[in-house]
């Protein structure tokens, strides 16, 4: 969703947000408002990892234990049950890896919740940027169906939010002037102006 320019709003005039060199400085001491980036890791590695467990070097013993007894006793037939306990190793590493991918992929998906560009107010007039660039002390404005891009407190009129994604709370809940929004929650009705608090890796949704 691209809002309308806010040309006819303003927070009030005991509020004129930033200056762009104010911002830049500030940002260069926050860091850039995104979610840190993770390297994908090794799929064999990540299965290895699978079996640092108490209970998996019990079931590796056992394991040793039945082919050396299966071994000394002439290797005859097939040993079932070092077949079962393998099998129970890789369908647990395997199992463990799948809900690591899980994990990752609802993180990226997270990393793609904050609004990619807001209304900010900057030297006096409002400038459409990237999230990326907010800094803490920013002013931007949210409206229904913004997705709020960093922690900030409310600096204008009540908002409903739908913070469900970080809190758990599947109803809507109300907003009013002072009070703080996650970054990451959804409003869902109302406009408002948004008092930059917490960006990137320092927010709610960064600590996730």
């Amino acid at each position: 969703m691209t809002p309308s320019t806010p040309t006819n709003q303003s927070p009030g005039p005991e509020l004129t947000g930033l200056s762009t060199e104010e911002a830049h400085v500030r940002l260069a001491v926050a860091g850039r408002n995104a979610l840190p980036a993770k390297q994908p890791p090794n799929p064999l590695a990540q299965f290895a990892h699978q079996f640092k467990n108490p209970l998996i070097y019990i079931l590796l013993f056992a394991l040793s234990v039945d082919l050396a007894a299966w071994w000394r006793d002439g290797a005859h037939g097939w040993p079932v049950e070092s077949f079962v306990i393998a099998a129970i190793l890789l369908v647990n590493s395997g199992f463990g890896v799948w809900q690591e991918r899980k994990a990752e992929a609802a993180l990226a998906r997270l990393r793609q919740l904050a609004a990619p560009r807001a209304w900010v107010l900057r030297d006096g007039t409002w400038q459409q940027l990237d999230t990326e660039e907010l800094a803490p002390g920013d002013l931007v404005r949210v409206e229904a169906g913004d997705r709020v891009p960093a922690d900030g407190v409310l600096r204008g009129s009540g908002v409903g939010v739908d913070e469900s994604m970080l809190t758990g709370e599947s109803l809507a809940v109300d907003k009013d002037r002072g009070e703080e929004l996650l970054g990451g929650s959804l409003v869902v009705r109302g406009r408002s102006f948004l008092e930059i608090l917490r960006t990137g890796k320092r927010s709610a949704l960064g600590h996730l």
